[in-house]
């Protein structure tokens, strides 16, 4: 989208420029919208109800962010395993480790 000034405009012509706009601008908050949703795990609704995954349902059971996921597991203090190259996570251990750490402060 080009930048225009708007101060120059007349009222027909920025109802115009509008009504040519909308389809590009409905496009762009529509992209941001599911971005949002997709960071902030509303999509995942299945990393939320299975039992045993990924990265993502650590990131959905915890709140933690993937860097921390990844900094946790590597320093060892996540309970997670690896196997084929992935590492996998159980929403019970998760939830225990989390409780964990709640009761002891």
């Amino acid at each position: 989208m080009e930048n225009i000034v708007l101060t120059q405009l007349s009222i027909p012509e920025l109802k115009n420029i509008m009504r040519e706009s909308l389809p590009e601008i409905k496009k762009i908050f529509r992209e941001e919208i599911e971005d949002f949703f997709k960071k902030n795990l509303l999509f995942e609704k299945s990393a939320e109800i299975q039992d045993i995954g990924g990265i993502e349902l650590a990131m959905a059971v915890t709140g933690l962010a993937r860097q921390t996921i990844y900094a946790r597991t590597s320093d060892g203090t996540i309970p997670c395993w690896k196997k084929n190259g992935r590492v996998y996570f159980s929403r019970k251990d998760l939830l225990e480790w989390i409780n964990k750490d709640k009761n002891n402060n």
